[in-house]
């Protein structure tokens, strides 16, 4: 038994995935700010007229339907998820908004640009590996990194407002015991606003969070919490929970990055609209 996996995008899945891929793929700026409100045809539109004469809006969309082959598309920027460093000392990456150090590492170690990247990056190969080799057990190391890079997320996000805040000499955002104590679903449903002071994308009703709710009761019953006898979902269910991903983690996680007009690894993107997979019997 195996998946078999759609290679083709519809045309507005297209233009949206080309949309959000060359909004979002650089830090918040005043430029950047007007940039995400332009329409996607509009944005493509522009690119073409003053950066890619060779690339009119249709031959982008036409190459974006072409899933796998959408890191081949021009003017992206694939900045890695990690870097190797060498020498000795202590190297840091900061926030390009606000310049606060957000990651650090010794010489010789792998320096992340984002702590909640590099544990997507690792929730996305996990999940890869899963449909690739139908892996239950893949698909579950690819729920504990992918979850774990939400929370990487919106911690880091209030790290960042308590730094901000501290630097006014005002009282944090956040409390260091909230950060600890509070649950993974409330920061999802609650933080955005509570850090930017506009209402966040994901509701508890939402598509996103109902996917994410359904995946974390897995994670924790199959992965982390087994309190009993294994009972591996049936193949219909396996699919089904794969199908998920793309919403429950991947859509999740891009919707949060929008709350906070942060820039979006193409990676994280592109997962997002990851086609859906169908059962094949060999």
């Amino acid at each position: 038994m195996r998946f078999n996996v759609r290679s083709s995008l519809t045309k507005s899945e297209a233009l949206k995935l080309a949309g959000l891929l060359y909004k979002y793929q650089y830090a918040m700026t005043k430029s950047n700010s007007v940039i995400r409100g332009w329409g996607d045809l509009e944005l493509l539109t522009k690119l073409h007229e003053e950066y890619l004469p060779d690339w009119p809006p249709e031959k982008i969309i036409s190459h974006t339907q072409k899933y796998f082959e959408v890191s081949s598309l021009p003017f992206l920027n694939k900045i890695a998820v990690k870097v190797k460093t060498d020498g000795q000392g202590m190297l840091s990456f900061v926030d390009p908004q606000s310049g606060i150090t957000v990651s650090s590492s010794t010489g010789g170690m792998d320096l992340a640009i984002s702590d909640c990247w590099a544990k997507f990056d690792r929730s996305f190969g996990q999940f890869l590996e899963a449909v690739i080799d139908f892996n239950f057990d893949a698909f579950l190391d690819c729920l504990t990194s992918g979850i774990a890079s939400i929370e990487s997320f919106l911690n880091t996000e209030a790290y960042l407002k308590n730094e901000q805040r501290k630097q006014l000499n005002a009282k944090d955002a956040v409390r260091k015991s909230e950060i600890r104590e509070t649950s993974i679903a409330e920061k999802i449903l609650t933080w955005p606003e509570k850090l930017t002071g506009k209402p966040g994308r994901i509701t508890e009703g939402s598509r996103d969070f109902v996917c994410w709710k359904r995946l974390k009761d897995l994670r924790n019953s199959m992965a982390i919490h087994q309190k009993g006898p294994r009972v591996t979902p049936s193949p219909e269910e396996f699919t089904d929970y794969v199908n998920g991903y793309r919403f429950g983690i991947a859509d999740l996680l891009v919707e949060l990055h929008k709350d906070f007009d942060d820039s979006i690894h193409p990676l994280l993107i592109w997962a997002s609209f990851f086609p859906a997979v169908e059962l094949a019997y060999d």
